[in-house]
């Protein structure tokens, strides 16, 4: 089973009173380009509407939007397509990579930094499998929490009401979301007593799953946004440009149902169907990832889209 849809939940992500920070930032550094300021180690920068302040230093907490593209104009990343900024305490960082750049900043700034992907490549660390030369990173600072010589109790303390109001929101426009999700895609949805919006688009055949059944799925995760998250069809997984040979997934999924193995909208949904059925699942945060989200994957008070299609139950005894 693909990762995501377990339970766990994987180290690394840095908390202050139970909220996560994703970090997020790709090593990289630039070469000489016109029209942008150089920095140490060919670093390249340009600053848009510069804002008076205090320019940000390692150790302060950032809110940031950013746009990440190939020279190509290839998109890798986009928080503003996801609905999530990237929140992290900055840290120290070499000169020539992208994390340098931020020392240029300041809240409410924003930049282009262009960075050479060979630039710090090595035999070691291996070319990033990105065709083209540069990475180009837009950005924006949304927010500024200055570590200064606050004691760790203030200074975290101020995240944690930073992140509670973002939260907030989150949370708040979870519904909404949901429901434009399931208007634009013209479904008409059936809505049960813990929340699960769904759909059943082929009826299955025999008896409904029921709890302590074993479901074999094919299925795709994705978010509101119709960004592909995980699937275990290989076809699927490589036009979506999320396909990993060494995950080995790429098969149907067994599922024993109602055993708490799976997020909790799977053990509900699944019951709704029965051997060939085919279904959108539209689950929110509470069936899905919480007010946590997943490893940096999934954002707290995420909805989660899910089509499933039962290709065989294997009776519990």
């Amino acid at each position: 089973m693909l990762a995501l849809l377990f339970r766990h939940r994987c180290a690394g992500l840095y908390r202050f009173a139970g909220l996560a920070l994703v970090l997020f930032w790709l090593p990289v550094a630039a070469s000489a380009q016109a029209g942008f300021s150089a920095a140490p180690k060919g670093l390249l920068y340009r600053i848009y509407g510069a804002h008076a302040g205090p320019k940000i230093v390692p150790g302060d907490f950032i809110s940031v939007n950013l746009v990440v593209r190939t020279d190509g104009d290839s998109l890798l990343m986009s928080t503003y397509q996801s609905g999530y900024p990237v929140v992290q305490v900055v840290p120290k960082s070499e000169p020539g990579e992208v994390q340098s750049a931020l020392l240029y900043l300041t809240e409410g700034d924003s930049a282009t930094v262009k960075v050479n992907i060979d630039s710090l490549s090595s035999a070691a660390k291996g070319r990033m499998p990105v065709k083209g030369k540069y990475i180009v990173y837009n950005l924006k600072i949304e927010k500024v929490i200055a570590r200064g010589t606050l004691t760790d109790t203030v200074f975290n303390a101020r995240i944690k009401d930073y992140m509670t109001v973002q939260t907030d929101a989150l949370k708040q426009a979870e519904p909404g979301r949901i429901k434009k999700y399931a208007a634009d895609k013209g479904l008409a949805v059936t809505v049960t007593a813990s929340g699960l919006n769904y759909v059943i688009t082929r009826a299955g055949q025999g008896a409904p799953i029921a709890a302590g059944d074993t479901a074999v799925v094919w299925y795709t995760a994705r978010f509101v946004n119709d960004k592909l998250l995980e699937t275990n069809m290989e076809q699927l997984a490589r036009q979506g440009n999320i396909y990993k040979a060494e995950l080995g997934v790429y098969k149907p999924l067994h599922i024993e149902v109602g055993a708490k193995r799976a997020i909790p909208g799977w053990d509900e949904g699944l019951q709704l169907l029965s051997k060939g059925a085919k279904a959108t699942f539209i689950m929110p945060s509470a069936l899905a990832y919480g007010a946590d989200g997943f490893s940096g994957a999934v954002p707290p008070y995420c909805p989660m889209v899910f089509e499933i299609e039962v290709v065989d139950v294997v009776r519990g005894h």
